[in-house]
């Protein structure tokens, strides 16, 4: 099992660099968007980018989803070549309507958002943008399924230095404020795309199959009607945040929000890269459900751990990072992460509905979970802000967890070990709260402290008897031969 784990391991944390380079450059120009834009004007780039996400999910129809499904159904290279193909084509079809329909319909989809018309080109520039993002999406995941993960890598580390630079000039340079960064952006899409489609298609027979496009759409819509699900539990609240307080508090809860996603791209993008295919690779092992277990117990404790340290350090790293007037965003986080650890561990949980491609199920799931936040972010964000959208995405979210394990293992069950997590959850609480209570007139004092008692949290589950005899074997063996190294470059 360790070696399977290994693998799955190895390939996630070069996805995670990938993955990084790739969606890291909004986070890396906060400094300097806290500094170019106001509050109100990060709180229009939101809700711009926002609308098209969704448009984005409708447009496709999960496709791309549909590709590793089914990629794997069929051996010969041939027939696996037809299925990247058609996807690709059945993209850029099912794209390119709305989005044409929406360019023409932009100041309409300005009013219906802001009840102004002014943002209307701000929206046509996003939309070619996400079309462009959309095709992108198939060659990335052909390269993810034929784990090409150094190509992968190189390409996102070129894009991550196109689109930096083209940010600078515009947002610095130029200072051309929102429309900068959307035309950063759309460039930024034109130059990867057209780069990776000839990297990756290059030698393939461009060919379509109706019946395979009709199989994946088939497989596919269901996780879209999932997708506007996820977007509701996601971003809904800023539009409630909009109506019931002003764009300048819509901007300081996305701020603190890209912080908490900032953990999205770094752990469960790339992760889910390899466990869509980790998944249906060991679907026909007799000890499956044992490793998926296993793999839902280790993925827990490297979220935790690092959605931890975010949490303990959030405040103190704004204030390094941001203006003032954007600090008083670190108040959401903890709570953000805490719910986007049930998120994280959705794949997981509904690995039955997957394997048993009862892809409707997870749809209900995620449906029944945003109509329940589109009522909490009602009640919440009325009375208490954007501190309110906070809890509302929190319970969401758990919610979410409970039902889809429930839901999951009606269709296959699988014996998580849930006596473990709670020791997890339990130590990370104690560590939290211990957190609270550093304060130091020194930065560099209160960071170094609460840094320390954030690394506590894999020594306090030793007590709690967390690690299986395995485990302990496994950690002192790697501690010896980290030992060995340390003491042979010391000789040296």
């Amino acid at each position: 099992m360790f070696d399977e784990l290994k693998n799955l391991s190895k390939h996630s944390l070069v996805y995670m660099l990938g993955s990084i380079a790739s969606r890291m450059v909004g986070f890396l120009m906060i400094p300097v968007y806290t500094r170019y834009l106001t509050p109100s004007d990060y709180g229009v780039l939101e809700l711009v980018s926002l609308t098209i996400d969704v448009v984005g999910m409708l447009a496709a129809l999960g496709v791309n989803s549909a590709i590793t499904r089914f990629y794997y159904e069929y051996k010969d290279r041939d027939q696996r070549d037809e299925v990247i193909t058609t996807g690709l084509l059945s993209t850029i079809v099912l794209a390119s309507v709305p989005t044409a329909l929406l360019i023409v319909k932009a100041g309409w989809l300005s009013t219906l958002v802001f009840d102004d018309i002014q943002y209307g080109y701000f929206f046509q520039l996003l939309l070619l943008a996400n079309f462009l993002d959309l095709v992108l999406v198939i060659p990335m995941t052909v390269l993810t399924i034929r784990e090409k993960s150094t190509t992968y890598v190189i390409f996102s580390l070129i894009r991550l230095a196109l689109s930096l630079s083209l940010n600078i000039y515009f947002v610095v340079v130029l200072e051309m404020g929102v429309v900068g960064i959307l035309y950063s952006s759309l460039i930024s899409s034109a130059v990867s795309c057209v780069l990776l489609c000839l990297t990756v298609f290059v030698r393939m027979r461009i060919r379509f199959s109706l019946d395979k496009a009709i199989k994946m759409i088939k497989f596919g819509s269901p996780l879209v009607a999932a997708a506007l699900g996820t977007f509701v539990l996601n971003f809904a609240d800023r539009y409630f945040l909009e109506h019931f307080t002003s764009l300048r508090e819509v901007g300081l809860y996305g701020l603190g929000y890209k912080f908490a996603i900032a953990l999205s791209q770094l752990l469960h993008g790339p992760f889910n890269l390899m466990w869509n295919v980790f998944m249906f690779k060991i679907a026909d092992r007799p000890d499956a459900k044992q490793m998926y277990a296993r793999v839902m117990t280790y993925n827990s404790f490297v979220v935790i751990f690092v959605a931890l340290g975010m949490a303990v350090l959030i405040k103190d790293v704004l204030k390094i990072m941001v203006t003032p007037e954007f600090q008083d965003a670190h108040r959401i986080v903890p709570l953000i992460l805490a719910g986007f650890y049930f998120y994280y561990m959705m794949p997981i949980l509904d690995v039955g509905i997957m394997l048993t491609k009862k892809t409707y199920l997870r749809a209900m799931n995620v449906t029944i979970a945003a109509i329940v936040n589109l009522g909490l972010n009602y009640i919440l964000i009325s009375r208490f802000d954007m501190m309110g959208a906070a809890y509302a995405t929190f319970l969401s979210y758990s919610f979410l967890a409970i039902l889809t394990l429930y839901v999951s293992g009606r269709v296959l069950s699988v014996p998580y070990e849930y006596f473990r997590l709670a020791k997890m959850y339990v130590s990370a609480l104690l560590i939290f709260a211990l957190s609270r209570m550093i304060d130091s007139d020194s930065l560099a004092l209160t960071i170094a402290a609460k840094t320390a008692v954030v690394l506590m949290f894999p020594l306090v589950l030793i007590p709690l008897k967390f690690y299986d005899e395995k485990e302990r074997r496994k950690i002192a063996e790697l501690s010896r031969q980290f030992a060995g190294k340390l003491l042979r470059r010391n000789v040296d």
